[in-house]
């Protein structure tokens, strides 16, 4: 099966001018080749079919209402215009690849031929007789007014299969202007070939791009000639063919080219050599120069027929596996162009170096990648000319207003802006391109040779947007305060030119404003002075670069104006000077605000320029930390000691200070000194036999002398701040088995950060200025455990001796006794528990030990307990502790001085020390003096049967006075029984009481009378008492 090729990889289309007004007459044939593809091996064949006529289609006419039409029918019918789909051909590959469509009609019709996506029309005809050609036929629309009375088409599947026979009717050849190529089997007179193209092929008569004034006089017939042959081959292509197809060792498709411009600085194009000749070929001229183009004189054969039918053959070579980046694989563009045995016959024998170039392309393969390899396919595609009815030039285009901007330029360049026009209309071959205001028409394309007057508007070919309309720009408007305007014209592939789009007018851009200012800053502080009010820390000067005027952003006016504000006022205006080059620098001073002492801040400023117009710049903006010289007020201190918290299990003593900010900003360092350090610095000596307070007070009075920081350790790696409360807490743990005083020096610092990643300013108060804070490690010195001694006396109660023995004299003298009158402490502890544990044991009485006396160590305490306040009988156990005497935060006669840094834990003001362990228990129990009183209240009963008790009983009950469950042993009862005129007698041995009354039970015989009587726990027994039994209801 005989196949064309896909459009999108051949496409060949036809013409028949007789009479244009801009190409010389003949049949023009034009060649579009797909990208993939790229040229053939040989110049294209162009075989002549004779003796088709076009059968009647079926049409699917739709008004603009969506109705239906049948036809015939009238364009007012349609409502002024109808779109039509020709029905695909039945059996065919492709159905709807008719063509040539004729349409009969009658009256002012315009019938026109749309791309398959129906937006664009790619064949017009606004008179009779409504014949259109292409490759894809389709769709149609016509409009104006008269009747539309039916269709007649040709399809493509008519004319392959007569291709075989048409082999010996070659109308033309037509290749690349190239000799001596190994990738290339050229025609014997390439160059000569080419200059005949041009001749038959030639523009009339100047077109838009060369005089946009509408003159378009006529052109010598050989001015295509002078102009390709002489200028733009030798000048433009032939470097590029050479580059593509001279070179044995890379083949066409595979050469790169990269060309750069005059602009500053170059601006260079890298581009496949083929696509770089495609791109080129798209104005006609060169189509015809590289031999995708030709024209001829007609046979008269075709004359008398209604149009005539070329088929445009080639082989190419293709690397059928390659994906490309964009488009579908080259293999799918290729696989339904099926050309006959014989066409390829036909090229072997009319291009003899045909074999020896596919030789070339062969021997690449054996270092080739399979999907790299070069396979060969010869393809054909059909094209049509109506003869006597040519499609109409392209429409005027539609034009839209893009984005304006101003160009840049050198200092002695004239001041240009930039406009974009948006081309609204798809079109198919060139355009010209031309400015009409303001100082035009003039043509808005690059002509080559540039100085020659035979030179010629080089074409232009706008860029293919994919999400939105084409865009054309002019980099060179001249200022006007009418701004500017502009003219399109498109043309089609052959060269025909089509009307003047409506000029585009356009303002001119809108003035851009100045720059920001850069600005730098320089702070000059003010002197130092004792005074807390607030004030200006200093003066800062902004020293502000003025931009050359040739730097200045295109468009923008000379400067007028600069205006700064320092820390949010406004300084005076600056007059400049407008457009005055290498200006110094300007510079502004003016004083900071009101600053708190130490008080630091991030300062801003900004400036903005004001051009001669008055648009004013958006602010430069710059910040400098600023800090204000003088430093805080150092806190207050005193020489009394402020103790640590005792030593944990770690060994580790914690610290804890507090004192309030002294400024709004204000930070502290703190740094911490040993006493034997500072003590030889100020050269003095440490007795550790002399109270710790003592030594604090010599060193803290001499504070100020302690200038020197290396005799302390800075312990805040960053300075701490205050809490929200304003006040200062700080934390830092010492090693507990310091006995010595240590000195911390509190130190403020202006210290907070202005703004966060910028870096700290800070100003530090004077060292020596700053106080001491003495600390001190309270010591675990604990004296041996004393000895206790218990009697209990009726009459005066309990007496406990508690002796100590073994206190040490260096620790009594450490605690500055007798000096101060501290003496070592004891404290006992009392439980009614019969074991004694110390730590459950509640203290009841702490005191201070008796002194010794002379020639002994005892110290000694006697508490004693009054026995009104001791149960009866209870055994109360007793234990001592004692311990040495605080340890003063102050020594003895020293005035004390108010302190603004305190202990951050609650503690004594002196150093309690720690209890010793607890003596062996001592006991006593309260025994009263005389034996139990008599019962008082103990009554008898007798009761009746019960269910339970069968026979009757007497129930005694007996209170037991000051009954306590800690006794000693446990209260009893005593029982005597009367029964009738018997003699008492004793109820057994006395009973325990097991609560606060005593309750027994007599069986018959039942008594008449008890004798009752009290036993106390230590066994003494009280008097008797004789209770009557009651002897209940009758």
């Amino acid at each position: 099966m005989t196949l064309f090729a896909w459009p999108s990889a051949l496409r060949a289309s036809a013409i028949h001018l007789a009479g244009d007004r801009w190409i010389a007459d003949g049949i023009h044939l034009r060649v579009t080749v797909g990208g993939e593809l790229g040229f053939p091996l040989h110049p294209f064949i162009a075989l002549r079919l004779l003796d088709f006529q076009a059968e009647p289609v079926t049409v699917n006419w739709v008004g603009t209402d969506g109705q239906r039409l049948v036809e015939p029918f009238s364009i007012a019918s349609a409502g002024g215009q109808a779109r039509g789909v020709v029905l695909g051909r039945s059996g065919a590959l492709n159905p709807a690849e008719w063509l040539f469509v004729e349409v009969s009609g009658d009256g002012d019709l315009k019938v026109e031929a749309l791309d398959p996506f129906g937006q664009r029309a790619i064949a017009t005809r606004i008179g009779s007789p409504y014949r259109l050609t292409g490759s894809s036929l389709s769709q149609l629309r016509v409009s104006g007014s008269g009747r539309i009375n039916s269709v007649q088409a040709l399809h493509a599947d008519r004319v392959a299969p007569r291709v075989p026979g048409a082999v010996q009717n070659v109308e033309t050849t037509f290749g690349l202007p190239l000799a001596g190529s190994p990738w290339y089997a050229s025609s014997p007179q390439p160059l000569d070939d080419a200059k005949q193209r041009l001749l038959l092929g030639r523009s009339v008569r100047f077109g838009p791009p060369d005089r946009p004034d509408g003159s378009f006089d006529l052109l010598p017939p050989d001015a295509d000639v002078h102009l390709v042959l002489g200028h733009w081959g030798p000048e433009r292509v032939d470097d590029w063919l050479k580059a593509g197809f001279l070179d044995p060792q890379t083949p066409p498709p595979a050469t790169r080219r990269t060309e750069s411009d005059a602009h500053v600085p170059p601006r260079s194009v890298s581009l496949n050599v083929t696509d770089g000749l495609l791109i080129m070929g798209a104005d006609p001229r060169l189509a015809r120069y590289l031999g995708l183009g030709t024209a001829f004189s007609p046979a008269p054969s075709v004359l008398n027929v209604p149009f005539g039918v070329w088929v445009v053959a080639a082989q190419w070579a293709v690397q059928a596996a390659r994906l490309p980046v964009d488009g579908p694989p080259v293999a799918l563009l290729v696989r339904d162009g099926q050309a006959p045995p014989e066409l390829q016959a036909l090229l072997d024998a009319r291009f003899p170096e045909l074999p020896t170039v596919r030789g070339h392309f062969n021997a690449l393969n054996a270092a080739l990648r399979p999907t790299e390899q070069w396979s060969f396919v010869t393809l054909m595609a059909a094209a049509v000319a109506a003869v006597n009815a040519p499609s109409e030039p392209p429409d005027a285009p539609s034009l839209g207003q893009g984005l304006g901007s101003w160009t840049a330029r050198g200092p002695a360049d004239p001041e240009t802006w930039t406009q974009h026009v948006l081309l609204e209309t798809a079109t198919i071959g060139p355009i010209a391109f031309a400015r009409t205001r303001p100082d035009g028409p003039s043509s808005l394309h690059r002509k080559e040779p540039p100085n020659d007057p035979a030179g010629r508007a080089v074409g232009l070919l706008p860029a293919r947007r994919t999400n939105g309309p084409t865009a054309l720009v002019d980099t060179a408007v001249p200022v006007d305060p009418t701004g500017g305007a502009w003219r399109i014209w498109a043309s089609d592939e052959f060269g025909r030119w089509g009307p003047a789009s409506a000029d585009l007018a356009a303002p001119l851009p809108e003035r851009p404003p100045p720059p920001p200012p850069l600005l730098e800053l320089v702070f000059s502080p003010a002197a130092a002075v004792a005074d807390p009010a607030p004030r200006s820390p200093g003066t800062l000067t902004v020293r502000v670069s003025l931009p050359d005027p040739g730097r200045l952003p295109p468009g923008a006016r000379p400067l007028a104006q600069l205006v700064v504000s320092v820390d949010g006022v406004a300084q005076p205006a600056v007059a400049l000077a407008p457009g005055a080059a290498a200006a110094p620098p300007v510079q502004v001073a003016a004083p900071v605000g009101p600053f708190a002492v130490g008080e630091q801040r991030l300062v801003q400023v900004s400036a903005t320029f004001a051009d001669v117009d008055g648009r004013v710049s958006p602010p430069g903006a710059a910040s400098r930390i600023v800090t204000d010289p003088r430093a805080y007020p150092v806190a207050k201190t005193g020489p009394r000691l402020i103790w640590t918290g005792r030593p944990d299990a770690t060994g580790r003593a914690e610290l804890g200070l507090q004192w309030p900010a002294t400024g709004s900003q204000a930070q502290y360092r703190v740094y911490l000194g040993d006493e034997r350090v500072l003590a030889a610095a100020l050269g003095i000596g440490v007795d550790p036999t002399t109270p710790r307070a003592e030594r604090a007070r010599v060193i803290w009075q001499r504070r100020t002398e302690l200038t020197d920081k290396s005799r302390f350790t800075l312990i805040t790696s960053e300075p701490i701040a205050p809490s929200a409360d304003r006040v200062v807490r700080f934390q830092h743990q010492l090693p507990g088995t310091l006995r010595g005083v240590q000195f911390l020096r509190v130190v403020p610092v202006s210290a907070s950060q202005a703004a966060p990643g910028l870096p700290v300013g800070e100003v530090e108060a004077a060292f020596e200025e700053c106080s001491l804070v003495p600390v001190a490690i309270p010591t675990t010195d604990r004296p041996p455990a004393p000895t206790l001694r218990a009697h209990f006396d009726s009459a005066t109660g309990a007496q406990i001796t508690v002796e100590a023995r073994g206190l040490r004299d260096d620790i009594l003298a450490e605690r500055s006794f007798p000096a101060t009158g501290f003496k070592p402490e004891c404290r006992l502890r009392q439980t009614r528990a019969r074991l004694a544990e110390p730590l459950y044991m509640p203290v009841i009485a702490t005191a201070l030990l008796t002194e010794p006396a002379a020639g002994s160590d005892m110290w000694t305490h006697v508490h004693v307990k009054p026995p009104d306040g001791m149960p009866a009988f209870v055994r109360h156990m007793w234990v001592a502790e004692v311990r040495y005497p605080a340890e003063p935060s102050l020594a003895p006669g020293v005035n004390d001085v108010p302190s603004e840094v305190s202990s951050l834990f609650p503690q004594p003001q002196d150093a309690e020390g720690e209890w010793s362990a607890a003596s062996l228990p001592a006991s006593t129990v309260a025994i009263p003096a005389v034996a139990p009183a008599a019962v008082a209240g103990a009554t008898a009963r007798r009761l009746p049967p019960t269910g339970v008790f069968v026979t009757p009983r007497v129930e005694l009950t007996v209170p037991i006075p000051g009954f306590d469950a800690r006794t000693v042993a446990p209260w009893r009862v005593a029982v005597y029984t009367h029964a009738g005129a018997n003699p008492p007698s004793l109820a057994g041995e006395p009973q325990d009481a097991p609560g606060p009354v005593f309750t027994t039970f007599f069986a018959p015989p039942l008594p008449d009378k008890l004798d009752v009587a009290l036993v106390d726990p230590v066994g003494r027994q009280g008097q008797t008492v004789s209770i009557a039994v009651d002897p209940g209801p009758p």
